[in-house]
């Protein structure tokens, strides 16, 4: 394990056990969404995104989505977590590269993934592989009051890569803007 991972290791655990004992919790707040650059020469570009921020907690995203192929085990995905400090984004570390995206992403966030892809009707949106074929969410409702976010506060830049593993190709790429705050916890 290289210095960055043990770094953030660290910085996680610190975190949880101070926030819970003094009745605090990190809540997480969406603040924009949108394609990453070059999005229109990808294989499965998203098209027509439009994201809403409803509160603090809650936010809707509409947007048109493809996939080639079916999304099982050889569809991954990269996340790159940057952090505003100092008046620019400063990468931290965070995940290597993830494989089986469908099956991660469902034991990681199975309420927000799974109804993201209810949303867009998917057969079985809480089983893999999610078929190929087009895809529409409208108006979808994201809602983050219960996501627990083990990271230090401030403003954050998530890009999401999807890929596939076997053609070594980028579906899409999507970057999310996010702050994370404490709230107290209401007993």
């Amino acid at each position: 394990m290289d210095s960055k991972s043990l770094s953030l290791i660290f910085l996680i655990l610190w975190d949880f056990p101070f926030t819970s004992s003094a009745g605090l919790k990190n809540t997480v707040e969406l603040e924009k969404v949108q394609v990453c650059p070059g999005n229109d020469q990808m294989e499965s570009s998203l098209r027509n995104l439009k994201f809403t921020r409803i509160n603090n907690t809650h936010s809707a995203l509409s947007v048109d989505f493809a996939y080639a192929r079916d999304i099982d085990e050889k569809t991954g995905f990269i996340v790159r977590l940057d952090r505003w400090s100092d008046g620019r984004w400063v990468e931290w570390p965070f995940l290597p590269k993830q494989k089986d995206m469908c099956k991660t992403m469902n034991k990681l966030f199975p309420s927000i993934f799974v109804e993201a892809m209810r949303s867009a009707n998917v057969a079985n949106p809480d089983k893999c592989p999610i078929p190929a074929g087009e895809y529409h969410l409208e108006n979808h409702i994201f809602d983050f009051s219960h996501l627990y976010a083990p990271i230090r506060l401030g403003k954050f830049r998530i890009t999401v890569k999807i890929t596939d593993d076997a053609f070594k190709d980028v579906y899409y790429c999507m970057i999310l803007e996010v702050k994370i705050e404490q709230q107290l916890i209401k007993k």
